[in-house]
């Protein structure tokens, strides 16, 4: 004979098919929305970060030159791929041991260019504008004046 105080055990039996497929629909939509914006904050700072480094190379250069470091002229060279902070009176003439270079992120272009400041005063050797733009459009101008007074636009 059958006891009653026994609970159904057929209503206690696991998670159906329909259930498991619905928890994995929900969270193949939460991935997918994860990951647009996601990527789309990567991209930005990506972007934001070469424009500050490409910034932060420029006042450090001048910097060193005006404080007369290594009794030495400085400058920054832009390349598609890298920005190198040197020592010396031009990037081919460089002394490569002060050299500090940082790499450009995939999905950001930098106009390629090359500027040198004189020691004590921190005068550059031209007026520059270098432009900054990522994958997805946008743009920032890093610009140099006759005095050396560097700032994004």
């Amino acid at each position: 004979m059958r006891s009653k105080s026994l609970p159904n055990l057929r209503l206690f039996r696991g998670v159906t098919f329909i259930e498991l497929i619905l928890v994995v629909a929900m969270l193949l939509i939460m991935v997918t929305a994860y990951g647009a914006v996601g990527s789309n904050f990567l991209a930005r700072n990506r972007f934001q970060n070469s424009t500050n480094e490409v910034l932060s190379f420029i006042r450090t250069a001048q910097i060193n030159a005006m404080s007369g470091k290594s009794d030495s002229r400085w400058g920054v060279k832009v390349t598609a791929n890298q920005i190198v902070l040197f020592k010396g009176d031009s990037y081919s003439a460089r002394d490569t041991v002060f050299d500090e270079a940082f790499a450009i992120p995939p999905g950001v272009t930098v106009t390629s260019s090359e500027v040198v400041f004189d020691k004590l005063t921190g005068n550059p050797s031209s007026t520059l504008s270098i432009v900054v733009t990522a994958a997805s459009g946008e743009a920032a101008t890093v610009s140099i004046n006759e005095i050396g007074i560097a700032n994004v636009n």
